[in-house]
């Protein structure tokens, strides 16, 4: 497992890695590269579409002040009351915990992370550091819950903090403990010899029935 990864993996039924961050791709627990979404160097929004459906969730920003901050037009990040810069702080929750309409506070609102790439806005999070924070979206009448492995590394301006990593239930309305990750799907060629192998078995009790008649 790669150092910049915060929790350990859990293969969970339902669970599909999200989309959007470039360059991250998830195979298995030994199989991963980790991408980076992250603020534009100068003023500007990134979007970001978690399911691949077209809308965007969440939105990585950088403003003409130098604040680098998360916000969520689509969708909504797990809150709390607690750091400067107004209330609306994003949560760093731990491994194992449950993301689901009971677990936290939801907003979509912004989320102010840093400030001239030399003072970290989100005391939840430590500097250099990989944290975790829950998120949720809808489509139509259904609610999809998921978390994502955030970094404060107060990389250049406006440009310091970067999301790595993210996972979601794809089950409506079912909660997602952090940690949770896809069920490693064997590899076409793994599947082969899997067939291949099946087919031999077939075959010796074929003739293993055919030598007994």
């Amino acid at each position: 497992m790669s150092d910049a990864q915060a929790v350990p993996y859990t293969p969970t039924a339902g669970v599909a890695a999200a989309q959007g961050i470039p360059g991250f791709t998830f195979v298995d627990a030994s199989n991963v590269t980790l991408g980076s979404l992250r603020p534009p160097v100068t003023d500007g929004t990134i979007g970001w579409d978690v399911d691949g459906a077209g809308g965007d969730e969440f939105a990585v920003r950088n403003s003409s002040t130098l604040v680098a901050y998360l916000s969520g037009p689509g969708g909504q990040f797990a809150k709390t009351y607690t750091g400067t810069f107004g209330g609306n702080k994003i949560r760093n929750v731990a491994t194992g915990f449950t993301v689901d309409a009971d677990a936290l506070p939801f907003s979509g609102g912004n989320s102010r992370l840093t400030y001239n790439a030399n003072q970290n806005l989100s005391p939840l999070f430590t500097t250099n550091t990989p944290g975790q924070f829950g998120f949720r979206f809808t489509s139509g009448s259904d609610t999809f819950y998921g978390w994502a492995s955030l970094t404060i590394d107060l990389a250049g301006s406006g440009q310091g903090f970067e999301i790595t990593e993210a996972y979601y239930q794809t089950t409506p309305n079912t909660g997602i403990a952090v940690g949770a990750v896809p069920v490693a799907v064997p590899e076409p060629a793994a599947m082969a010899l899997l067939a291949l192998g099946s087919a031999g078995v077939m075959a010796w009790r074929s003739r293993r029935r055919g030598s007994a008649t």
